[in-house]
């Protein structure tokens, strides 16, 4: 029955937007960029143990809940000639956080450089995500800079919009697209928001194979995230598998504050 009971909750939050399609008229030029605005999610991690490696059969799930927060903080410049905004991530009562350092220009948003974007959800469960993926630069504080901006929106944003948001590099064969797919209504915390869904697809490098990523953005921001990865190895620190499975991460939004 708790199986049965949290595979319903997992459905009902993939389910929370409107399946039907709306007649909605929509196009975003913007993007919200004071100082100050500040987005927070609810982030849920829904975790589907698998019987075997091979296996389709779900014999356990494991959830962990947080409160995820992204603020604008401040104005910078880097490298001396570029000028960003500091977008800040926290995970509520943790010490984990991240930077971001975007831009808008005719194109859309950017993000110039980052630093320590990994969160640690896999270290508080004592399990460790194993795939081909390299999340050292994820985890470090260093700052990083895009070897090209990443196009992390298109503005103007309309219904025919697809993009390249992060370009193979001679280092980096991955390139990942995004593409809108539809637009929805979207209900949550007593306001609709009229979105753009849109899809990433990850191409050129098979370690990223079975990442699916959707946005839902408003004229606000991120709305809200659905990222599902299948076929996932958790090991110990030794690199001991532990167990295989699917993980089903779901940000939705829980405040939002404009300035």
């Amino acid at each position: 029955m708790r199986q049965k009971a949290l595979i319903f909750l997992v459905l009902t939050a993939m389910l929370s937007c409107d399946d039907k399609e709306k007649d909605i008229v929509l196009n975003i030029s913007s993007y919200p960029m004071n100082i100050g605005t500040e987005w927070q999610y609810y982030r849920q991690l829904i975790i589907n143990k698998y019987e075997s490696e091979t296996s389709n059969k779900i014999i356990d799930i494991d959830t962990i809940n947080f409160t995820y927060k992204v603020w604008i903080e401040k104005d910078t410049v880097l490298n001396d000639t570029m000028n960003v905004k500091v977008f800040k991530a926290q995970e509520i009562d943790d010490n984990w956080t991240s930077n971001h350092y975007k831009f808008l220009d005719k194109d859309g948003l950017k993000n110039y450089a980052y630093s320590n974007t990994g969160a640690n959800v896999f270290a508080k469960k004592s399990s460790y995500l194993k795939s081909s993926i390299d999340f050292s630069e994820l985890t470090s504080d260093e700052l990083i800079f895009e070897a090209k901006p990443t196009l992390d929106v298109k503005l103007p944003l309309d219904g025919n919009s697809s993009w390249t948001y992060r370009h193979s590099t001679d280092t980096r064969s991955l390139q990942i697209d995004k593409k809108v797919i539809g637009i929805e209504s979207v209900k949550l915390i007593g306001q609709n928001f009229d979105c753009f869904k849109i899809d990433w697809k990850y191409l050129n490098d098979p370690g990223y194979e079975g990442i699916k990523i959707t946005d839902w953005i408003s004229e606000k921001g991120l709305i809200k995230r659905l990222t599902i990865q299948d076929r996932v190895t958790f090991t110990n620190e030794s690199g001991e598998p532990l167990y295989y499975g699917q993980f089903i991460e779901t940000l939705t939004i829980k405040s939002i504050n404009i300035k």
